[in-house]
């Protein structure tokens, strides 16, 4: 990286699990297999892992907790000391009331509601949306008692 280019959350992600991974016990030196079991235990190919710890890429929302189990750390914390999430959201667990509950909105009007009007970006973020929807349905779910995961 030259010193005109930021680190981006991509590089300071992969920089922060290889670090974690290393210290969970994975070989991450060359030659080692570290990268081929950091994907086995995540569930990612090893070139994707590859792409993650160069600072390449992202993981996808729905990775970052199957990271953070295998490198021993909470998914909050992983992403709040890179900067995904901001440190002053973390709760230590507790539960934050949510006003839109009572009253949901779909992913398209939180869309519209958010100005997002270009139909790619819109194909990009409606998807995540749901996806994070059903992350906190299966969330709830385990946090009473249920055992139900969805997929998807």
């Amino acid at each position: 990286m030259n010193a005109a280019q930021p680190e981006t959350a991509a590089m300071k992600f992969g920089r922060l699990v290889e670090q974690l991974a290393d210290e969970a016990g994975y070989d991450m030196g060359r030659g080692g297999n570290g990268r081929a079991k950091l994907a086995e235990a995540t569930g990612m190919s090893v070139s994707a892992i590859g792409r993650m710890l160069r600072g390449e890429t992202l993981p996808g929302p729905h990775q970052y907790q199957r990271i953070a189990t295998a490198v021993n750390t909470s998914t909050n914390d992983l992403l709040i000391e890179v900067g995904i999430l901001p440190r002053e959201d973390h709760t230590d667990g507790a539960k934050v009331e949510v006003r839109s509950q009572n009253s949901p909105i779909s992913p398209e009007m939180a869309a519209d509601l958010l100005g997002v009007s270009e139909p790619t970006i819109r194909r990009m973020l409606i998807p995540s949306m749901e996806q994070a929807q059903r992350l906190q349905r299966d969330f709830d779910r385990r946090s009473s008692g249920g055992t139900a995961m969805a997929r998807g």
